[in-house]
């Protein structure tokens, strides 16, 4: 501690008056004051850096995610609630928002146990209870300030909820997302529109927003917000804090060196938790068949060569039946580009992925084709036929397109495992934006609930694969360095 500091510690610690005024305009000060039975041990920078995140009023939506045991849901979900109706921004209205109702319960417990039992607290603040002393099971009613908290589960329907006259001034989203929620793109969307349509508009213009968690998918929602902040639609902070970076320790005072976080790593004793709560990595599931890391994008479609042979083919996958409960009509397409034995696939932007009977699927088909004339190359259709459909493969054939029908041979997951060092080598390429939902399928395949564009691209790219029919090693330039590629 500096000396300049000494003074102020020693008043605060000395007069009641300067200790309250101090708390209530500080956040961090507030916690060392009156929750310092937390510390056990000394605050991190990425700490102060909550704190800071708390008390800023201009920042109304912020993403704060942690590691696990790095006391966020501590500072956030107990100290800011307690804090932020106390101390200097008078919220009168507080609501916490867990991911089950077994949590809601635990962190309503967790305040409240603060307002009972905290002697200083109580003492400087209080007194924090009504006359009759009853307090709801999922709301806390400070009379004396006039404001409430509640805690809800996911799941729990608070629209419209409202405080006497006020909406919700300071919303907590505590962990609100877990592995299986985020499994499958329908969990997701749900859960994103949970978000939009349900905990958005409870609050008002000047409502502040806090959501805090973990890193457990590529497309969860705490990654769609901050995508949403990182291209400028969406206002708000996000603030990622690891247990390391690098070499660096973030919290020396509880992994004071690498023995410690080996000792703590140990104690967890499963690597792919460690890896995901603690080091903040998006961990892949055990049977993954393309993983998210061996995606590589390109920014725009490279110039033509004159040495190389291009052209442009189209995988399709055709559903049976139109019905919601039906399987989608998917039409990947690709620009390939072969230069003396070395290929690469530019995956086109915006493949189709759509309920649609016979008669549309054909119109589509034709439609996508003809569309791709202005490439000015060589056109291909790679259909996956089996039964009636076998005849729309004949009927384009009849009527000079250049279609080829593919019979399935073995199940989906050994089509897509076939061509997926195609993926992992660097030979596919995606665009930057555009192919989202087909990437989504693709590392996840096996638990989306639909699989129709990996569907596609498996065809797509097993024809490639067979008329390119490339040798067994194939030399190639990439990123300036000579790779040799090996055909499994």
């Amino acid at each position: 501690m500096t000396m300049n500091k000494l003074p102020i510690v020693q008043r605060v610690l000395e007069d009641p008056h300067i200790r309250i005024a101090t708390a209530r305009q500080n956040f961090e000060w507030f916690f060392n004051i009156y929750l310092n039975d937390f510390m056990a041990f000394e605050t991190a920078p990425f700490q102060k850096k909550m704190f800071e995140v708390a008390e800023n009023e201009q920042e109304l939506f912020s993403i704060i995610v942690s590691f696990r045991g790095s006391a966020k849901t501590t500072i956030m979900a107990l100290a800011y609630p307690i804090w932020a109706i106390l101390g200097r921004q008078q919220k009168k209205f507080v609501v916490i928002v867990c991911d089950t109702q077994e949590l809601a319960k635990q962190r309503l417990a967790n305040i409240r146990s603060q307002f009972e039992h905290n002697t200083l607290l109580q003492r400087e603040l209080g007194p924090f209870q009504d006359d009759t002393g009853q307090w709801g099971a999922g709301s806390i009613v400070l009379f004396k300030y006039g404001a409430r908290i509640t805690v809800a589960s996911r799941e729990q329907s608070i629209r419209g909820i409202t405080h006497n006259q006020h909406r919700p001034d300071a919303i907590i989203l505590d962990d609100v997302e877990n592995l299986e929620v985020v499994r499958t793109r329908e969990g997701r969307d749900k859960l994103h529109a949970w978000f939009h349509e349900d905990i958005i508009p409870l609050g008002s213009p000047s409502t502040k927003m806090i959501l805090i968690g973990n890193l457990l998918h590529q497309d969860s929602l705490i990654m769609r917000q901050r995508e949403l902040i990182k291209r400028d639609e969406m206002s708000g902070g996000y603030y990622q804090f690891p247990v390391r970076i690098g070499e660096r320790i973030l919290w020396p005072g509880k992994y004071p060196d690498e023995a410690a976080l080996e000792r703590e790593r140990k104690k967890l004793g499963d690597r792919r938790s460690w890896l995901r709560e603690y080091e903040l990595k998006i961990i892949p599931e055990d049977d993954q068949i393309i993983r998210q890391e061996w995606i590589q994008y390109y920014d725009e479609l490279p110039t033509l060569l004159r040495n190389q042979d291009s052209s442009i083919a189209i995988g399709v996958d055709l559903a049976a039946s139109d019905k919601d409960s039906a399987d989608y009509t998917a039409m990947v397409t690709a620009r390939i580009d072969d230069c003396r034995g070395a290929f690469r696939v530019y995956i086109l932007p915006n493949p189709i992925n759509e309920h649609m009977i016979f008669p549309e699927q054909r119109s589509a088909v034709l439609k996508l084709y003809k569309s791709l004339a202005s490439f000015g190359l060589r056109r291909d259709l790679y259909i996956e036929s089996f039964g009636t459909q076998r005849g729309l493969v004949d009927e384009l054939k009849n009527l000079g397109y250049n279609a080829e029908g593919v019979t399935p041979t073995g199940s989906k997951s050994e089509r897509l495992r076939f061509v997926s060092y195609l993926v992992r080598n660097g030979n596919i390429l995606f665009p930057r934006s555009g192919a989202e939902h087909l990437i989504q399928q693709l590392v996840g395949f096996g638990v989306e609930r639909h699989d129709d564009l990996a569907d596609a691209f498996a065809v797509l790219l097993y024809m490639i694969r067979e008329r390119v029919d490339q040798p067994r090693a194939v030399n190639y330039e990439r990123n300036g360095n000579l790779l040799r590629i090996f055909e499994e």
